[in-house]
């Protein structure tokens, strides 16, 4: 941590300050709340000297708008939004790791490879948030068309504990947003730019696909893909000229040359059509290198490759939730209307004052018989507003019987919502070690079912169960390229019970079923030939 003097901000602490752009400043920050109840997260928040700019303010406005809509786990999450002190603010979750930039500098460094089980689990992460990000509509139904606009190593986020976050969606733009980027001013880096992107053209969401490619291409190779001076960079990006990444790399599988060249292709027609395209492609790579990588060999390398730093943001983050601010008490001084507020390191010198100036001692008579007559009636209007009270609470004794059975108090309030997130932790775990349905106590299938028991409209557990689904209709549909037909029929069966109308499992169905016999019928045929 920094030398930052700890402040109070509305209902957030800011513990340290970790970062200032050209338009806001990252603090991290601690939520209290009842019960003991305590949350890390990061406060941006917009620089003082810019809150009269109208048009950087929307701009923030716009991010925090677009950021509050999304919820999936590979983007990183925005639990409020808000003015306070004349300045406004996002508040985020607490991540607890380093950019992608800083993992590929520091495997450089180090000579510690990321390996490409890792490369490819971190590629497949940011596409399965990106095509959520594209796809999302809003709740009329109409498509958002979200593009992120910034897709580079710096806005990807890898956690201590395996995880792959998108980040910062400061310059991303839906179709429903009036405002527009000026003609001619390019937002965004250079570097991770698409060719349309980079020549002012209109882009869409094929832009971020190039970028995920560039990416991918960097941690592939071990080198940027577009280096030099701006201008040289500016003419190869527009013309999406780099050095093969075979000819740099020997040995690199085909289908991973082919996925990278797809996702790079300079014309947007001949890439990617969207991101689910560009990750069933990932999946097929993973599988014909029987690949199965997963969250706890990420957390395992970055645990390794920052050894140091895991252990000392760790210690950082427990210091952190210690502190409390000082505790406050309040001191009535009779001479003055004003309430003073007096802190316990002030404790002393109060009791020093006290003791000099005494009321008992100093206050003339007159101020002694007001202070008491005060009290007298303090007593008596409290004592009118509990009678007022306790005959309104007799009137609605009736009334109240009717609704305290299901009106939770703040006490379960807290113990679902800290249960919820635990479910989801393990449903995580289980989905990524692929336990999906089995075993049935431990299974992701159960963690999302018990968090739909106690929040019934819980989007992630609601994804979760159709990503469970989207993980059957994989396995099964690998089968069936390798004419396994009853093993393809029994991942279909348990992806149906969970995810009953999954498109994509009943259209496997429907072929799994027509192709059977024709697969008997030509074993038999073969051996009477």
């Amino acid at each position: 941590m920094t030398s930052f003097q700890k402040k109070q901000f509305g209902k957030y602490l800011l513990i340290d300050k970790i970062g200032v752009g050209g338009m806001a400043e990252v603090y991290i920050g601690k939520m209290t709340g009842d019960e003991g109840f305590e949350k890390l997260l990061v406060i941006k928040k917009i620089l003082p000297h810019l809150t009269t700019e109208d048009e950087l303010v929307k701009n923030f406005i716009d991010e925090a708008k677009i950021a509050a809509l999304l919820q999936h786990e590979n983007i990183i999450h925005v639990y409020d939004f808000g003015n306070i002190e004349d300045s406004y603010f996002i508040a985020m979750e607490y991540l607890f790791g380093k950019d992608l930039k800083l993992v590929i500098k520091k495997s450089s460094e180090i000579e510690l490879q990321i390996g490409l089980e890792n490369i490819i689990y971190i590629a497949s992460k940011i596409c399965d948030g990106l095509d959520y990000a594209h796809k999302l509509k809003d709740l009329q139904g109409e498509a958002l068309n979200i593009i992120h606009r910034d897709i580079s190593p710096q806005n990807i986020f890898v956690t201590y504990d395996g995880h792959v976050k998108i980040i910062d969606f400061g310059i991303a733009k839906t179709a429903a947003q009036s405002t527009k980027t000026q003609v001619g001013l390019v937002k965004g880096k250079l570097a991770y730019m698409s060719p349309e992107q980079a020549g002012s053209k209109v882009i869409d969401y094929r832009s971020d696909i190039f970028s995920v490619g560039i990416i991918l291409y960097e941690m592939v190779t071990g080198r940027r893909m577009f280096e030099g001076e701006t201008l040289e960079i500016f003419s190869r990006v527009i013309e999406a000229d780099f050095e093969p990444p075979e000819n740099i790399v020997a040995d690199l599988p085909p289908k991973l040359i082919e996925i990278l060249h797809k996702s790079l292709a300079k014309n947007p027609d001949h890439r990617y059509q969207s991101c689910s395209e560009m990750l069933a492609d990932i999946e097929d790579c993973l599988y014909y290198l029987s690949l199965r990588p997963n969250a706890r060999k990420m957390s395992q390398f970055m645990t390794s490759l920052f050894e140091k730093e895991f252990h000392d943001e760790k210690t950082n983050i427990v210091e952190a939730m210690k502190y409390t601010e000082p505790e406050k008490t309040v001191v009535l001084d009779t001479d003055y209307e004003d309430t003073a507020f007096v802190t316990k390191e002030d404790s002393n010198q109060e009791k020093e004052q006290a003791t000099e100036f005494s009321p008992k001692e100093k206050l003339p008579q007159n101020k002694i018989e007001t202070r008491i007559g005060n009290k007298i009636w303090a007593v008596i209007i409290f004592l009118f507003i509990i009678g007022i009270l306790g005959a309104v609470g007799y009137l609605a004794k009736d009334k109240d019987k009717l609704t305290q059975t299901i009106k939770p108090n703040d006490h379960i309030k807290l113990k679902t919502s800290e249960d919820i997130e635990k479910f989801l932790i393990l449903a995580k775990e289980s989905l990524v070690a692929y336990k999906l349905t089995t075993p049935p106590e431990t299974s992701a299938y159960h963690y999302y079912n018990e968090v739909l028991k106690l929040d019934p409209e819980n989007r992630e557990a609601k994804q979760g169960i159709e990503e469970i689904a989207n993980s059957y209709a994989f396995l099964a549909e690998k089968q069936m390229k390798n004419f396994k037909y009853k093993k393809a029929k029994e991942y279909i069966e348990k992806g149906l019970t969970v995810f009953p109308n999954h498109s994509k499992l009943l259209s496997l169905k429907a072929d799994a079923s027509e192709n059977l016999p024709k697969k008997v019928f030509k074993s038999f045929k073969s051996i009477f030939e």
